[in-house]
């Protein structure tokens, strides 16, 4: 698979995008991908201006120690606009007009999709097509700056990343799911030790989907929409489910009535938030967060493998209840 694409270009991905050379004489300038490296991002800390050129060699932004402008004339304005570069250039807009500036923000820091960074077509390459298992070089990328009259380049790779095994991934979910159920139904156990183990996947559980939230927005933030806006914006009902699982094993830790159902309630909204919505990462290299894809994955083992059988323990436990009574 290639990415699982989203609005906002962040997505699970099975492509990597890395900087590998910005030039040292640009003294305060730092560039680097952000936002699961969807978008390049270029910060001037430096007293001179540094102009990023357009697809035609057109000038595109300038980042100025004052702010971030933008040519309204070069296509390359709109065209970055979003990570499928669908949104048209109107008709004025031509790499063969004179430059007019329009300032963006106070900021000297800019953030944008560059598509000569970024594999464009639906399909992968041939050469991935031909040999996916293998993680590959798929080109050099270089991204052209000026300085004054002195041309730059900031240049970089795009990698392709061998898939994981979503089979492994899933087996190893209904592995953790069975675990937990049996730990929730086995008569064997004593009532102490169950609650405890019970109490402790839910902590497990409610800690990996609020981290996996938490480190989803930090990825998502932009420099117009901070983690914690989007934090409550797009992880709300995963950050609910969150708050419901840890507050369900201190419930139960603490052996209160009705512990069963209230781990039952835990396990499926952990499940249905922060692990059903999140199981496509298991086809997927690159994970839109923080940390290596690997530990995305096992977040949502967790979240749905360990979620699911809270909920299948609670409701066998809570059967077995009703027929004892």
């Amino acid at each position: 698979m290639a990415a699982a694409h989203g609005a906002d270009g962040v997505d699970d991905s099975d492509y990597r995008v890395t900087v590998t050379s910005v030039p040292p004489e640009l003294t305060g300038v730092e560039i680097r991908p952000v936002e699961a490296a969807s978008r390049l991002e270029l910060y001037n800390g430096g007293p001179l201006t540094v102009e990023v050129l357009g697809y035609a060699g057109e000038p595109y932004l300038e980042v100025r120690p004052d702010g971030v402008y933008v040519n309204v004339f070069s296509p390359a304005a709109y065209l970055n606009e979003t990570a499928a570069g669908s949104t048209p250039a109107p008709d004025y807009a031509s790499p063969a007009q004179a430059p007019f500036w329009q300032k963006a923000t106070d900021e000297p820091r800019v953030r944008w999709f560059d598509h000569r960074a970024h594999w464009m077509n639906e399909a992968p390459p041939t050469q991935v097509t031909n040999n996916p298992g293998v993680d590959q070089k798929i080109f050099d990328w270089a991204i052209p700056l000026r300085v004054g009259v002195t041309n730059y380049a900031v240049t970089g790779t795009l990698d392709w990343l061998a898939p994981p095994s979503a089979g492994t991934w899933g087996a190893l979910t209904l592995l953790a799911g069975a675990a937990v159920a049996a730990v929730a139904i086995a008569a064997r156990i004593p009532a102490a030790v169950s609650r405890w183990a019970l109490a402790g996947a839910a902590g497990v559980a409610g800690a990996a989907a609020l981290a996996d939230a938490v480190g989803r927005a930090v990825t998502a933030e932009d420099l117009s929409v901070s983690w914690l806006k989007l934090l409550v914006d797009s992880e709300l009902w995963p950050l609910i489910g969150a708050f419901v699982g840890l507050g369900a094993a201190v419930y139960a830790a603490l052996g209160k009535p009705a512990a069963d159902l209230a781990l039952g309630v835990a396990g499926v909204c952990i499940a249905l938030f922060s692990g059903l919505s999140r199981v496509t990462s298991f086809a997927y290299a690159v994970t839109p967060t923080p940390w290596p894809g690997d530990v995305g994955r096992a977040m949502v083992v967790a979240t749905l493998g360990v979620g699911t059988g809270l909920a299948v323990g609670a409701l066998v436990r809570a059967r077995r209840s009703g027929v004892a009574h």
